[in-house]
């Protein structure tokens, strides 16, 4: 397994854990009852955007490395 593709699969993992962790906020989780609903919200949703911003990017990244590595061959 090369570094490519561990790093793929890590940062994959990474923003489905953030996306997991912004539907979890949004949820009600992690945040003490007391805090305000705006706080929840506004937090939910940057965790939510960062998680599909950072699964686009390495998807993109990817696809450009495997059709970098096809046009070499």
């Amino acid at each position: 397994m090369d570094g490519r593709k561990i790093s793929t699969i890590l940062a994959m993992t990474v923003a489905t854990v953030m996306i997991i962790v912004g539907i979890a906020v949004l949820a009600g989780f992690f945040l003490p009852p007391g805090a305000p609903t705006q706080l929840r919200v506004m937090l939910g949703i940057v965790f939510l955007l960062m998680g599909i911003y950072r699964f686009m990017m390495t998807r993109l990244k990817a696809k450009r490395a495997e059709r970098a590595e096809r046009y070499d061959e």
